[in-house]
């Protein structure tokens, strides 16, 4: 008996792991796309351990439960993935720009006393003329507490929009093995 359990964890177990590879392959795609954030530089590995994470709570919590939740959990699944892709990609073609080798990087919220000095007409949002007149430096142009919140606005609804994505697909494949 305890031989079979183990069995049948093992396997469960290996499911899950091959849940999460394919969900970590949704973030590859979008890596190769060039629409992940340019920071922090583990973002991949972060949003891979957020997709587990929501794997596991949907089969936890949502395996037992009625059509109807969850007929409704897919419906406001659905509207918070378009929403939050919605504010994500609104904010990476706010906030990201391209330096000259083709990296990545981010406009902040709040200008430095010298870069509103300056720019004041154009101050936050610098134009990539007046980024490069700042030698591609962002320290120049923005202050660490803009840089940051620009940073984490970026990174919160991109992991919004992760979760709630792979917590729609979860939630269907979870009544789905039910049926």
């Amino acid at each position: 008996m305890a031989l079979k359990d183990f069995r049948d964890f093992f396997g469960e177990f290996i499911a899950l792991v091959g849940a999460a590879v394919a969900t970590a392959a949704l973030v590859l795609i979008t890596a190769l796309s060039g629409l992940i954030p340019p920071w922090p530089e583990a973002v991949v590995q972060i949003t891979a351990i957020l997709q587990l994470v929501m794997l596991m709570f949907v089969y936890q919590f949502y395996k037992r439960s009625s059509k109807k939740f969850i007929d409704k959990r897919i419906k406001v699944f659905l509207v918070y993935t378009i929403l939050f892709c919605a504010i994500y990609l609104s904010a990476y073609s706010l906030l990201v720009y391209e330096l000259p080798d083709e990296t990545k990087s981010l406009r902040g919220f709040f200008c430095t006393a010298e870069a509103v000095l300056v720019y004041s007409d154009s101050c936050p949002l610098f134009s990539e003329e007046q980024i490069a007149d700042a030698g591609f430096i962002p320290q120049k142009l923005w202050t660490p507490l803009g840089m940051l919140l620009s940073r984490l606005i970026l990174l919160l609804t991109w992991g919004a929009f992760f979760g709630f994505l792979v917590s729609l697909f979860a939630t269907f494949v979870v009544y789905q093995r039910r049926i």
